[in-house]
This record gives structure tokens, C-alpha cells and sequence, in this order.
């Protein structure tokens, strides 16, 4: 829950923002954002959903990747632009100004070798959650991947109960910071599952709640 309140506030000041995750994170979203990057192949046509800075996108671009990077703020696409064109990579990065339900505005069907997004989803209902997935597999090509690294809720009792007794306590300091409230995921293999998608592995990293998810379009 914090993750999205600190991501919200750092994303005021682009220039600090990864700085600012990488604290927040202990550095489990670069960790992230490396496993994924390793799992893309060169020649790849990739979707990146919230992309923030482009931090992802520049990693996947130097496996080869050509990126579409969609994002609602222009500050952090403009931030992603700079660091592309940094690496030498800004001609294989594409951006888009737009909120992650919208990809039907935007891309065809079967567009996309892989679609990735990191830390970009919780603040979507369930019902958002089913669309932006289904969107998602529509534009993938067939047996195309998905990997999403996001804060999900625990899945075990115990472990659920904890956690929400801490999110309760945090609640307080989040919604001073940003006058709002972010969840973590809830059920994302299931919405994955229905949404047409194969999950195919999860990660933890420990001892955060943050997840990475690989998944195939079936």
C-alpha cells in the first residue's frame, strides 16, 4: 500500500523518481525489472504499461527489444524519452500518453510480442483489473508473454490477516502523503486465468509483498 503512496508523491519530481522506488523498494523493484529484461528476447516487440521512466524500457531495449512505453503522466514519458535517447536507444522507444485501459484506443490485435508493467496496476479495481488484461491479451501475438511485478495481497489466512492489520496502521500516513488510497493486487493469478492467460511462475521478494508473475497467452 505504501509502494503506491511513495510512488504517487515521487512522481512530482520524475528526475527523482527511481531514486525514490529504490529506496522505497530496498531495491526489489530493480531486481524486478532485471528479471524481466531477462526474460525478453532479442527482436522483441514490447508493450510496457505505466513505464514510468523508461528504466524498464531501456533494459528490455538493450536485449534487443523494440518498446512502446504507455503512461498517463507526460512528465515521466518525457523523463523516458531523455533516458532512452541517454543509452543511444531512443529510436527503438515509442512513447504514449494514455491511462493503462485504454490500449484499445491505441493497439491493434496481435501488436505485441510480450506486454510487461511494473508497479503500475494497483490502483485499479478488479473490474479494471479483468479489462486491462483481457486488452492485454488481445494485442499479444499468439503464445505471446505477460509479466507483471506488482505488490499482491497474500494469498494464506494468517499471512492475509497480518497484513492487512499493518496496511490498517499505515493507512493513516499514506492518505497524508497523497490524499489518496492504493491497494495491493488482490487474486491476480485468477484474473489472469480468466482474462486468457497461462501463469506460468511467480517470484517473491521477500520480505516485501512485491511479486513478479510470468504468463502466456493461451
Amino acid at each position: 500500500m505504501l509502494l503506491y503512496a511513495w510512488m504517487l508523491f515521487v512522481e512530482t519530481a520524475p528526475e527523482r523518481y527511481d531514486a525514490g522506488m529504490r529506496v522505497m523498494t530496498l531495491g526489489r523493484l530493480d531486481k524486478i525489472k532485471d528479471a524481466v529484461a531477462e526474460a525478453i528476447r532479442p527482436g522483441d516487440n514490447m508493450l510496457d504499461i505505466g513505464c514510468g521512466t523508461g528504466t524498464l524500457a531501456v533494459r528490455c531495449m538493450r536485449k534487443g527489444a523494440t518498446v512502446t512505453g504507455i503512461d498517463s503522466s507526460a512528465f515521466m514519458l518525457e523523463q523516458a524519452q531523455k533516458n532512452a535517447a541517454a543509452a543511444g536507444l531512443g529510436d527503438r522507444f515509442q512513447p504514449v500518453k494514455d491511462s493503462a485501459t485504454q490500449l484499445k484506443k491505441h493497439f491493434a490485435d496481435a501488436s505485441f510480442d510480450a506486454v510487461v508493467s511494473t508497479a503500475a496496476l494497483g490502483e485499479f479495481p478488479k473490474s479494471y483489473l479483468e479489462y486491462i488484461f483481457q486488452e492485454c491479451n488481445r494485442i499479444l501475438k499468439p503464445g505471446g508473454r505477460l509479466f507483471i511485478g506488482d505488490e499482491l495481497q497474500p494469498e494464506n489466512l494468517l499471512s492475509r490477516t497480518l497484513y492487512n492489520v499493518l496496511m490498517g496502521v499505515l493507512w493513516i500516513p499514506q492518505f497524508l502523503i497523497v490524499r489518496r488510497v492504493a491497494y495491493p493486487i488482490k487474486g491476480l493469478p485468477a484474473i489472469l486465468e480468466s482474462s486468457g492467460f497461462r501463469v506460468d511462475e511467480r517470484r517473491g521478494f521477500w520480505p516485501s509483498k512485491l511479486e513478479l508473475v510470468f504468463a502466456t497467452k493461451r
